[in-house]
């Protein structure tokens, strides 16, 4: 125990440059460079993956075992729930699996609590430079002692979709939030449900932008910069509006019942659902495989109401945005150190475009790498309609949305647990008509941003008389 604190405090740049330069010489090549080096005694290997794909990851990683020379390890594949992994491995590192799967999101945290080695792998760090698109690049690094250093191995994809019920709802109907409400009406039913009420489930609304030119006015943390927020314009108000009166709407927006959104979809409560990959068997299960459809997310379009006291025009197309992510391979501090090029192996193995292309077909997992579109594309033929448009919807929400730009816990707390998500959810719902004038809105507006930049709920008396203001 006290080694490894050693390890993962002011020791660890002397550490990782020495494993860099064992990591840099493998001896004996496997599936993707697999290395002899390391412990001759038989260690196991704890590998936590998405409880959705562990049974694809349990028989790669076999195979890895198998055919690596040498290789004299056990892997044990543990089922995880990727949402909750950062925190369990922050409460309890020592428990954790050695390698594990997170959302990018969460990296700077994992740093920050001294829970994660950097990845210095020469043959690993290359692959992950050369295969991975720049927004990627742009959330894996981290500095230590002045020095960036990759941190986290994409490997999955994902951004929201919209998963429709295709006996209730037309492919064309699909398109827009609009053509949702009319098969709505017909189905006497709501359009669409959310999963979650959380920053990340609402960014549908928050990150939307002008269907025309796909501009918005809309900053979060630009460059991963605190302070660099805005949450104020006047393209913001006028879809946030929107989204009151969607789910203000009988037949409009929905949230999930007690009973989940996935009864509520079977029980033809709502017809189509804003969800993520991880969430299509779910889906498919609740509306059966043949009538489940995928798409990219909507437009919508603001009406006078909307616009009232905006610059944005009645009629102004909008286009639903989304968090553009991707799921990580991360290395476990608190794991053997002798192990490390063993554990670099691993991860360089898995998040290989080999092993991502047979994630996708056999786990509907989408790849991360550059290049990923062209190859689904020259493979559509094998696989099935449903998977096929599924990576469809999930690439071209590339084009209309960002990946999460918390490179530091404080950006992550800030934006998803100092309150923000609940007063945009109270703004959306017009909760005890407290949002109901253009003043109201935008005072609204202003809480949200506040907290984002300041991670607190501005004073009252504090909040500007005329808005929009900076912050």
């Amino acid at each position: 125990m006290n080694i490894k604190k050693l390890l993962i405090s002011a020791a660890v740049l002397a550490s990782c440059v020495s494993l860099s330069a064992c990591g840099g010489n493998s001896s004996s090549e496997g599936p993707a460079g697999g290395s002899q080096n390391g412990p001759t005694t038989a260690r196991t290997i704890k590998v936590a993956v998405g409880k959705e794909s562990a049974e694809f990851y349990t028989k790669v990683l076999a195979d890895y075992a198998a055919n690596t020379p040498g290789f004299i390890h056990k892997i044990e594949v543990v089922a995880a729930d990727t949402g909750a992994a950062a925190d369990n491995v922050i409460s309890d590192p020592e428990a954790a699996a050695d390698i594990f799967t997170v959302a990018h999101d969460n990296i700077g945290k994992l740093i920050e609590a001294n829970c994660v080695l950097p990845l210095t792998n020469e043959a690993l760090v290359a692959q992950v430079e050369g295969d991975n698109p720049q927004s990627f690049l742009d959330v894996i690094y981290s500095k230590l002692d002045g020095v960036d250093y990759v941190y986290a191995a994409p490997y999955i994809s994902q951004a929201l979709v919209l998963m429709y019920n295709k006996s209730k709802v037309t492919a064309e109907q699909a398109k827009t939030f609009e053509g949702l409400m009319e098969a709505a009406v017909a189905n006497k039913s709501e359009a669409v449900s959310v999963t979650g009420t959380d920053g990340f489930n609402f960014s549908f609304v928050t990150l939307s932008r002008k269907a025309s030119d796909g501009s918005t006015t809309a900053k979060l943390y630009k460059d991963g910069v605190k302070n660099d927020c805005y949450f104020q314009g006047d393209d913001t108000v006028a879809a946030v509006r929107w989204a009151q009166d969607f789910f203000g709407s009988d037949n409009g927006g929905h949230f999930p019942s007690s009973a989940g959104w996935e009864s509520d979809a079977m029980n033809n409560k709502v017809i189509s659902v804003i969800g993520g990959a991880w969430q299509f068997k779910a889906f498919e299960d609740a509306v059966g495989s043949t009538n489940a459809g995928y798409t990219v997310l909507p437009t919508f379009t603001v009406d006078a109401d909307d616009v009232e006291g905006t610059s944005i025009p009645e009629g102004t197309k909008f286009q639903a945005g989304s968090f553009v992510d991707c799921k990580c391979l991360m290395l476990n501090a608190y794991s053997d150190e002798d192990m490390y090029d063993t554990y670099c192996d691993i991860i360089t193995y898995l998040s290989s475009k080999d092993i991502q292309n047979k994630s996708f077909k056999e786990a509907n997992n989408l790849p991360a790498y550059v290049g990923a579109t062209e190859y689904i594309e020259t493979i559509k033929d094998t696989i099935t309609e449903n998977q096929y448009q599924g990576a469809c919807a999930q690439n071209g929400m590339a084009a209309h949305g960002i990946a999460q730009p918390f490179v530091n816990s404080i950006l992550n707390t800030y934006y998803y647990s100092k309150g923000a998500p609940e007063v945009f959810l109270n703004i959306v719902n017009n909760t005890d008509s407290a949002y109901t004038t253009l003043d109201q809105v935008r005072q609204g507006l202003y809480r949200v941003e506040h907290i984002w930049q300041k991670g607190k709920e501005p004073a009252a008396a504090d909040i500007p008389a005329s808005l929009p203001q900076d912050i």
